[in-house]
């Protein structure tokens, strides 16, 4: 297998049903029979279209053409070629492409006759050398046509191209796009599968073979010109609709769809480089060390970090680049709605939503809001602390890939911490996001001097921090929300916070439903994961709005 041939893809898709109108699904033909001059005339005067580069996955060879033209002269029957009528009123081949191009490569003197078993006396001639009566034999040879004419519903039409591909290579949804939807649009995915940067993304070294980089770039399209918000499944509907109402696009349109895609192909190299559209993978207890999924393109990925980048100019993106990064890592690592949504049945239409909504969310709080403490170290400083000493401040192992190492604050962000060398420390991701939130790290890189040691509490009773407002917000709420966000049940979360400020687990819970509110528990957990809790929270303290923003 070529370089070219590797692109594989992470996440699955499910198979929807197209729904289709009882009145639209009559499938309109005719049957006219035809012999094959008049088949080889029509390809001459331009209205048979045989499409060569539709056709290059599965081309025979001389003697598979030759065995069919021996089959013709025996008056063997031959199976039915099926063909599309267009708009224009010329034909596409559905199914026969290898036949018709058989039957022309003789009639053009471009096939010596090999491999036969029966006319054996024929073996290495042309048409042209073949007697008289067998060349008025071969062109008078009818051959079974049915034609699918225009008025056929598309959806129907591109099911019976689907049910007629009987090919020994099986064609894909964008190979048989490539036959239907010729035109300026399909042109022009053709084009762009051609820039550098973009095989650079997808690891390739040239077009692929077999269009999924052109499918990629039609879902750019599809989600750019129709947002994720009026998407509706399958997806192979989707993109189906896309081509066929864009199938001839004026100039003005094409150059604005080549700018947009370009833009959003070389953000996500600065940003991503050779990781973009790839899932990392966190630790776990038995390992700390997470890694990159390097061989498999995630295509939910891709559709969310290329039409993000849409949404801004490149003078707002590259200095915010080390924060783009990180938040997407951290989204695919900490967030498992997140994650959910870009693994299994990623085309459902709740889970396109979900994850649009949560990157587009992210994108805004880094580049779309100015912040007067920037949460994040970046990652110039990162690798300056991971080439010093790659050692987890927690756990205390290695920390072998860099994109595995967080940076976490010493003194917590939202505790009024400062985003400055030194109140960091380096640590693995699942280390950092597994340790209790307010105790010391395990072990202290060596840069940084050991926070002083507090004195010993005296017994006493457990305390209740009941005011409302700061405390409440950063000493109980803040820190559970981000713990049921990480994937930490509810219960668990409050018996952590409850033992971390030495109160009662009673007093944790009522922290963030009774005296926020007099909300339940249920809708405390609603409002997390239905992403509705800042907005809440920015309406219980409207004075505490941009502590909110920052930490939430």
């Amino acid at each position: 297998m070529n370089e070219e041939e590797k692109l594989e893809f992470e996440d699955q898709e499910e198979e929807q049903l197209i729904e289709i109108l009882p009145k639209e699904r009559r499938v309109y033909s005719d049957k006219p029979d035809r012999s094959i001059f008049e088949l080889y005339r029509q390809y001459q005067k331009g209205n048979l279209n045989l499409r060569p580069a539709f056709q290059r996955l599965d081309v025979w060879d001389n003697s598979k053409c030759s065995r069919l033209i021996e089959s013709v002269l025996l008056e063997v029957p031959i199976p039915v070629i099926y063909l599309s009528e267009e708009p224009d009123t010329k034909y596409s081949v559905i199914d026969g492409q290898q036949r018709l191009n058989s039957f022309i490569k003789f009639l053009e003197n471009n096939l010596k006759l090999s491999g036969l078993t029966i006319l054996t006396e024929l073996t290495g001639k042309c048409f042209q050398d073949i007697p008289k009566n067998l060349q008025d034999k071969f062109e008078n040879s009818t051959i079974r046509i049915i034609e699918i004419r225009k008025e056929s519903h598309p959806d129907v039409k591109f099911e019976i191209f689907e049910r007629l591909n009987t090919g020994s290579v099986q064609l894909n949804p964008q190979e048989l796009r490539n036959c239907i939807y010729r035109g300026r649009y399909n042109d022009l995915l053709e084009e762009l599968t051609e820039d550098k940067d973009f095989q650079f993304l997808l690891g390739l070294k040239g077009p692929h073979y077999r269009m999924y980089d052109r499918e990629l770039i039609l879902r750019f399209f599809a989600f750019y010109r129709n947002t994720h918000l009026n998407y509706n499944p399958s997806m192979k509907r989707f993109l189906n609709i896309e081509m066929k109402d864009h199938q001839n696009i004026d100039e003005e349109e094409e150059k604005k769809l080549r700018k947009i895609f370009r833009k959003s192909v070389r953000l996500s190299k600065t940003v991503f480089g050779d990781r973009s559209f790839r899932r990392f993978i966190q630790g776990s207890n038995k390992d700390p060390n997470g890694k990159w999924e390097t061989n498999k393109i995630n295509k939910a990925l891709f559709d969310v970090v290329m039409y993000g980048f849409t949404r801004y100019e490149e003078n707002q993106v590259v200095p915010n680049s080390d924060s783009i990064r990180e938040a997407l890592i951290n989204l695919v690592t900490h967030d498992r709605d997140f994650l959910d949504t870009i693994s299994t049945y990623t085309d459902n239409k709740d889970k396109i939503q979900i994850r649009f909504d949560r990157w587009l969310s992210a994108l805004k709080e880094i580049v779309g809001n100015s912040k007067t403490e920037p949460r994040n170290f970046s990652l110039q400083y990162k690798k300056q602390m991971w080439e010093s000493n790659p050692t987890c401040a927690i756990c205390g192992q290695k920390i072998h890939v860099i994109d595995d190492a967080e940076i976490d604050h010493i003194e917590q962000y939202w505790r009024g911490g400062k985003t400055i060398p030194a109140n960091a420390q380096l640590t693995h991701r699942f280390c950092n996001r597994s340790r209790p939130l307010n105790s010391p790290s395990g072990v202290i890189g060596k840069e940084h001097p050991e926070p002083p040691q507090k004195p010993p509490k005296t017994p006493g009773p457990k305390r209740s921090l009941g005011r409302k407002g700061y405390g409440q917000l950063t000493d109980y709420l803040i820190p559970t929300i981000r713990l049921i966000k990480s994937g930490i049940k509810h219960t668990d979360a409050f018996h952590r916070i409850a033992k971390e400020l030495d109160v009662t687990y009673q007093t944790a819970n009522a922290q963030c439903t009774v005296r926020l509110g007099n909300i339940s528990t249920e809708q405390f957990v609603d409002l997390i994961k239905s992403n509705k809790i800042k907005s809440f929270l920015k309406e219980r303290f409207p004075d505490k709005a941009s502590l909110i923003e920052q930490n939430l």
